[in-house]
């Protein structure tokens, strides 16, 4: 397993860690789909970053939704190390620029 799932592993298994609370309050349903599996990939959806049109060209599925990583690292932790997992973020200014317009 990477440097990154070791870590997000040991914090989760630490019954006192706020990282865990907030898996287990937000982990209503298993976040994986058979896509990922399929694609080798696990697309990580950042807020006001065209993600559902990444989702959908990628994996031509319409969900919606911004699963963070731990919640899949918490409900799978073999299969996200596995995994490319990949993101994109937006240029800062950018997005001001457009909130402000």
């Amino acid at each position: 397993m990477n440097d990154i799932g070791t870590g997000v592993r040991r914090t989760l298994e630490q019954p006192s860690s706020p990282l865990r609370k907030a898996v287990v309050r937000h982990a209503r349903a298993s976040p994986w789909r058979s896509h990922h599996e399929e694609t080798g990939s696990l697309y990580i959806h950042i807020p006001r970053t065209a993600g559902g049109s990444i989702v959908e060209a990628l994996y031509d599925s319409r969900e919606r939704g911004h699963t963070p990583l731990y919640s899949y690292a918490y409900t799978n932790p073999e299969l996200t190390s596995r995994l490319f997992v990949f993101s994109f973020v937006r240029n800062p200014w950018d997005r001001i620029v457009s909130a402000y317009h």
